[in-house]
C-alpha cells in the first residue's frame, strides 16, 4: 500500500509535494486568514510553524521546513 505513494517521491522538492497534496485543506476561517514571514516577508494563508529560533515566532511553513531541516542536517540555511 505504502509502496505506491513513495514511488511518486522524485527528490526533496517532490517529497514536499507529495506530502503537501495529502494533508487536508481546512476551509475554516482562521485557516484563511493572510499572515506575514517576519523571515522571508512573504504572505501566507496556511498554518504558521513555530520557530526554532526563539520559540515563539511564527512563520510561514516553507521557512520552518528550512529550520527544521538545518536543525536536523546541522547547516545554517537561511535564505539571508
Amino acid at each position: 500500500m505504502l509502496g505506491a505513494y513513495f514511488k511518486e517521491w522524485t527528490g526533496l522538492a517532490g517529497a514536499k509535494e507529495f506530502i503537501m497534496s495529502k494533508i487536508p485543506t481546512n476551509t475554516s476561517k482562521v485557516a484563511q486568514k493572510r499572515h506575514k514571514c517576519p523571515e522571508c516577508g512573504k504572505y501566507y494563508v496556511e498554518y504558521p510553524a513555530l520557530s526554532r529560533k526563539d520559540n515563539k515566532a511564527k512563520i510561514c511553513p516553507e521557512c520552518g521546513v528550512v529550520e527544521a531541516i538545518s536543525a536536523f542536517v546541522g547547516l545554517n540555511l537561511n535564505k539571508n
